[in-house]
């Protein structure tokens, strides 16, 4: 429990990093968008409205990493090396999207579709773009099903190996 906890703040601290700074440098660099345009002052959409996407887009974004991060407890608990796990756990993430992202019968990959899918729509939402959510990912809300099945079912294959391993030994 603790392992997963720990996987959690640590994921939501570097997710929140990751955000933050890419704001700073969007924010220093000047380029956000018509949206932030301080030469027109263009706003194609209302901030209620913006911020709900952005939440939405968070929230996709972040659930697939916290499913990624709950692979490596999974990866840990069979290595029981640390500095190992966290080799096998990142190859096993970049090997998984290589391979269902260049699949032609799927085209999806596994961690990183909901993320990059997300921000992309947000980019063209605060861009002033008429784009619109899939209505087969929003409808059955497969962005919070799917990863948080994935994240179930690793963090359950975790706690059941650790304990096994646990009282076997």
């Amino acid at each position: 429990i603790t392992k997963g906890i720990t996987a959690l703040l640590l994921t939501a601290l570097l997710y929140g990093t990751v955000l933050y700074v890419s704001f700073l440098y969007g924010t220093v660099r000047g380029d956000l968008g018509p949206v932030w345009d301080d030469q027109g002052y263009v706003q194609q959409q209302d901030l209620a409205t913006l911020a709900g996407h952005a939440r939405k887009a968070v929230l996709m974004g972040f659930l697939p990493l916290l499913a990624a991060a709950f692979m490596g407890l999974l990866v840990s608990n069979l290595t029981e090396s640390s500095g190992y796990s966290v080799a096998v756990a990142l190859i096993l993430f970049v090997v998984l999207d290589l391979v269902t992202g260049s699949s032609v019968r799927t085209g999806r990959y596994f961690f990183n579709f909901y993320p990059s899918y997300a921000f992309d729509i947000l980019r063209q939402y605060a861009e002033g773009g008429s784009v619109s959510w899939n209505r087969n990912i929003d409808h059955a809300r497969l962005y919070l099903t799917i990863p948080l099945a994935y994240g179930a079912v690793f963090l359950t294959s975790a706690y059941t190996l650790f304990r096994f391993k646990n009282i076997s030994t």
